[in-house]
C-alpha cells in the first residue's frame, strides 16, 4: 500500500514523514532566529523593522503551528478514509 500523500500549498505532494521533516527544519530555524535575535543587541535598534522583527518571527511560529495542525488533520482524514474503504472491501 503506497504512503498517504497530501497536497501542500496546492503544489507539493508530500507524505507525512516528508511534511514533518520540513516543518521540523522550519521550526528549528525560526526558534534559532528568535533566540539569537532576543539575546543579541539588535532589539534596541532605532530601525522600526528590526525592532519588531522578533514579534513577526513569533507570529510566524504561531501561524506555522496552526498550519501544522490543519495538515496533520488532513493526513488523519485521508488515513481514515483509506481504512474505511479497506473495511468495505472485506
Amino acid at each position: 500500500m503506497p504512503p498517504i500523500t497530501v497536497k501542500a500549498y496546492g503544489i507539493l505532494e508530500l507524505t507525512k514523514k516528508q511534511y514533518l521533516a520540513i516543518q521540523a527544519f522550519g521550526f528549528c530555524f525560526l526558534f534559532i532566529f528568535v533566540f539569537w535575535f532576543h539575546f543579541s543587541g539588535f532589539n534596541n535598534s532605532e530601525i522600526r523593522l528590526v525592532r519588531y522583527l522578533g514579534y513577526v518571527a513569533w507570529g510566524v511560529i504561531i501561524l506555522e503551528v496552526v498550519e501544522t495542525w490543519f495538515m496533520l488533520r488532513r493526513f488523519r482524514t485521508k488515513a481514515q478514509a483509506r481504512r474505511d474503504a479497506a473495511a468495505e472491501e472485506n
